[in-house]
């Protein structure tokens, strides 16, 4: 049941810009979808090993021809994946956060777009394997709440649609070390990402 209260107040939160985007100027709405290669510092593992999708709808708000702010409600997969049959190492961690990143973009002449926002992340669903066995939930367990930090660079194919790149990284931590040691900024793990999506406007 908490679980579903924190997506349900997410939604009435976003409801009002859906309003917006239909009935006042300077606000459009549109959907988007793409992949998510990822990885988790933290995890003594490296590399963009672990691919997730992405869904979801946005909308925008164009202050002027330059700029504009966008608002997103999605469903994210993040999380970890390392595989080495020589080493005979396995590791997997499948991550699935309900994400609401606000964002403000500069547009270069008319097709080049740059981005800096932050995204909240509830997770819903947390599954790890240390082996190849079959996944269970994390133990210690993962946090429920993610805060990011996005910057991002983006390409406007026409006035429709447009790809962004953007590359994300947690600034709290999404879990304790085993033995709860802290060093100074580092916290714990975090999520450390390249969110690829396409974005069409209605």
């Amino acid at each position: 049941m908490k679980k579903l209260f924190w997506i349900i107040s997410i939604a009435i939160i976003f409801s009002p810009f859906q309003l917006l985007s239909q009935n006042e100027k300077g606000f459009t709405a549109g959907i988007l979808a793409g992949i998510v290669p990822s990885q988790v510092d933290g995890d003594s593992y490296g590399g963009y090993g672990k691919i997730g999708f992405q869904a979801g709808f946005f909308t925008t708000l164009q202050t002027n021809n330059q700029m504009y702010w966008q608002m997103e409600i999605k469903w994210m997969q993040k999380g970890s994946k390392y595989v080495s049959t020589k080493q005979g190492l396995y590791y997997s961690l499948n991550l699935n956060y309900v994400e609401v990143p606000i964002s403000f973009t500069y547009i270069y002449r008319k097709k080049i777009l740059g981005e800096l926002g932050v995204s909240y992340g509830y997770l819903f669903r947390a599954m790890e394997d240390n082996d190849g066995g079959g996944g269970m939930k994390p133990v210690p367990p993962m946090k429920n709440n993610d805060v990011e930090a996005l910057v991002g660079v983006g390409y406007r194919i026409s006035d429709s649609f447009w790809i962004m790149n953007r590359f994300g990284y947690s600034l709290v931590s999404i879990r304790d070390y085993p033995g709860g040691q802290k060093y100074w900024f580092n916290r714990g793990w975090t999520n450390n990402l390249i969110s690829i999506a396409l974005y069409h406007k209605f």
